[in-house]
């Protein structure tokens, strides 16, 4: 479900966000207002935060445990088969620093990442 997401993600921004692009024409924003809403955007986000860590305000911990809100349950579930999953696969690798197979993996997910 992730493949190629970054990049998906990297080129919808680098096409929709420049000046005078749709997301500058469907806002009321001059632009230098735009990015600055961006920029505090980007300082505040907690998306890279563990699922399980982000702080939840009560209303959305109250609609989880109704089972009305699954982007938070789902979410934590989720979260926390792939934690498990990557905690038993590092546990079982050799040395990174010495496999070429892991050290290409992460110089081209570095360079994907620029």
């Amino acid at each position: 479900f992730s493949f190629r997401t970054n990049f998906v993600n990297d080129f919808a921004t680098e096409t929709l966000t420049p000046k005078l692009s749709m997301v500058h024409r469907m806002t009321a924003f001059k632009f230098s207002s735009l990015q600055k809403v961006f920029a505090d955007g980007y300082k505040t986000c907690n998306v890279y935060e563990p699922f399980t860590k982000r702080a939840v305000c009560d209303e959305v911990k109250q609609l989880a445990a109704q089972g009305k809100f699954p982007f938070l349950t789902e979410g934590s579930a989720w979260f926390n088969v792939c934690h498990d999953f990557v905690e038993e696969w590092l546990s079982n690798m050799p040395d990174i620093d010495e496999d070429p197979l892991a050290i290409g993996f992460y110089e081209e997910m570095a360079k994907q990442s620029k």
